[in-house]
């Protein structure tokens, strides 16, 4: 599954930080693999699921909310920033 594998991740990159609890600001860069036509606003909501209980509480936090939509062939990736 998907949002695992987004957890997963997250785990990994936020490991030992504190749990963000205020009012958040994120940015979010998606690199894809090619530039097939994808629907950005499936993959935020998913990584924001994902990233609940990791990095912050709950995503009503986040109040506000920038996704950016890019290319990598090499390393598709996600790049967030919260704030």
């Amino acid at each position: 599954e998907r949002k695992a594998f987004y957890s997963e991740r997250a785990k990994i990159h936020y490991d030992k930080a504190p749990m963000m609890s205020d009012e958040l600001y994120m940015t979010m860069k998606l690199y894809f693999r090619d530039k097939r036509r994808r629907d950005v606003d499936n993959y935020n909501k998913l990584i924001l699921d994902s990233l609940q209980g990791i990095c912050y509480n709950d995503d009503k936090q986040i109040i506000s909310l920038t996704v950016t939509k890019a290319y990598d062939k090499e390393n598709p990736r996600a790049e967030i920033v919260i704030t």
